[in-house]
């Protein structure tokens, strides 16, 4: 399993990437939000990427539902949209992302 953990860790931080060096070229609808005022608040769009250790952090995995792993979940704020248990490619991951961030089109491989 250890290998499966790696290989999906891999492939996310090569997806996290590829959002990351495409943000001024990404088409609207999965454009990063620039930072706007409003009431003199900043608000910023944070994607980030969590590595959690369900041996360590066992509260934190229990308060997730994390039974299995590899997992990735996809969190809006502190809702979980969408919990990934298959080893996805990059580029899938890409399409995932789009999907729940950024309003794009539900990826046909995903389960309704």
């Amino acid at each position: 399993r250890s290998s499966e953990n790696w290989r999906a860790l891999k492939e996310l931080e090569k997806a996290a990437e590829v959002y990351w060096k495409a943000k001024e070229r990404l088409p609207p609808r999965v454009s990063f939000p620039t930072p706007q005022r409003h009431h003199h608040h900043h608000h910023f769009f944070l994607m980030c990427t969590v590595k959690v250790d369900m041996n360590i952090e066992k509260d934190l995995a229990y308060a997730l539902r994390a039974k299995e792993c590899p997992q990735i979940l996809f969190l809006r704020g502190n809702k979980m949209v969408y919990r990934e248990t298959k080893l996805r490619s990059c580029d899938e991951l890409v399409l995932m992302i789009a999907h729940f961030y950024y309003n794009a089109k539900r990826p046909s491989f995903l389960d309704p």
